[in-house]
């Protein structure tokens, strides 16, 4: 049997990764800041390696939401 795995599909799992969790792996460098935010969903200040929790919250309900295309 073949099984195939959209990105759609791993979302949901990757941005309920604990954040705290995806925080340390930037801080001792397994992962980018950009990834956090592109992959998990979560927003790293960057200044002084802190999560920013509200933006973390705001970014991963925006991903949540259905996408809706415009009709021509």
């Amino acid at each position: 049997e073949i099984y195939t795995l959209s990105l759609h599909d791993a979302l949901p799992i990757s941005h309920e990764r604990d954040p705290e969790s995806v925080r340390t792996d930037v801080v001792e460098g397994k992962i980018s800041a950009e990834r956090a935010r592109e992959v998990y969903g979560v927003v790293i200040d960057l200044e002084q390696l802190t999560l920013d929790r509200e933006a973390t919250l705001a970014l991963r309900s925006r991903s949540k939401q259905p996408l809706i295309a415009a009709a021509d």
